[in-house]
């Protein structure tokens, strides 16, 4: 006899409950095998798949350095995927960050990239797939992943949101490869055709924290240059947020006083610039 539905319910929706709460009590085998479960599952419900990523994300987030138990079975679940459903979701935690860092570690990378490049280039990939592939490995900050981003996820005529995604991801990187290579990068988006790259360029660039000559000088121009205010507010505010002080501009304010504010703040960027930079030297 078969047992009445509402039980077969009851029992689905339990262990819901409980495999949640045996995960973020300390990761069981049980327990990340039930989340593993929900997003093997391809008619689970976006709503289970959403919390089964949550919490196998915030267990890849917990594990202490070198024990990957958790990652190392979202890499080998990736590496049984076959459908867009699961490669999304795995695209997605290995796109996760903790503390500014990959979830994936450096001895891992080459696996992961590799996986990543072949879900991005698959003919079958969607646009989610692709998207958060991309995320993933700009996140991965592994100097051999960004050609690779430059030539296929970053060109001109690619797609709007996936540029702006992996923009984002690399403006998180640090270092001299974040400003000599990747700034730059950045910059030429202030020049764009599209004001939505242009837009994007600004809030990306805010996320590098450079204030560099080679950041706030395109930034400066677009302000004052710019005839159209969201672009030229777009820049303001990203040269406020770069350069230690915001740049009040009333609406309405023409362009003799929206040049002058601008003017202000440069000259006292460039004193804090100098005595920065001095303070550099000398300690």
């Amino acid at each position: 006899m078969q047992p009445p539905r509402r039980l077969l319910r009851l029992a689905v929706l339990l262990g819901l409950v409980l495999a949640p709460a045996a995960l973020r009590g300390g990761t069981t085998d049980e327990a990340l095998e039930a989340q593993i479960g929900v997003l093997q599952d391809q008619t689970r419900p976006d709503s289970q798949r959403a919390t089964a990523r949550r919490l196998i994300g915030s267990a890849i987030a917990r594990e202490e350095p070198g024990k990957n138990v958790v990652l190392d079975r979202i890499i080998k679940l990736g590496n049984e995927a076959a459908g867009n459903r699961v490669r999304f979701d795995v695209a997605y935690l290995l796109a996760q960050t903790s503390a500014g860092k990959s979830v994936v570690p450096p001895n891992r990378a080459a696996e992961v990239t590799a996986l990543l490049q072949k879900w991005y280039e698959a003919a079958d990939s969607d646009a989610s797939v692709r998207l958060w592939s991309a995320v993933a490995l700009a996140n991965t900050q592994d100097p051999k992943v960004l050609d690779y981003l430059k030539e296929r996820a970053l060109k001109p005529d690619g797609d709007g949101a996936l540029r702006v995604a992996v923009a984002r991801a690399l403006a998180g990187w640090r270092g001299e490869i974040l400003e000599k290579q990747i700034a730059p990068l950045l910059v030429e988006w202030l020049s764009a055709k599209d004001p939505e790259i242009v837009i994007a360029g600004c809030d990306a660039l805010r996320l590098t924290e450079l204030d560099t000559e080679g950041v706030i000088e395109p930034l400066l121009a677009l302000a004052r240059d710019s005839t159209d205010e969201r672009l030229w507010r777009a820049a303001a505010a990203t040269l406020g947020r770069l350069g230690g002080s915001a740049i009040f501009i009333k609406g309405g304010a023409d362009d003799a006083e929206r040049k002058a504010k601008l003017q202000a703040w440069e000259n006292a960027w460039r004193v804090r610039r100098k005595r920065a930079v001095r303070t550099e030297k000398e300690g």
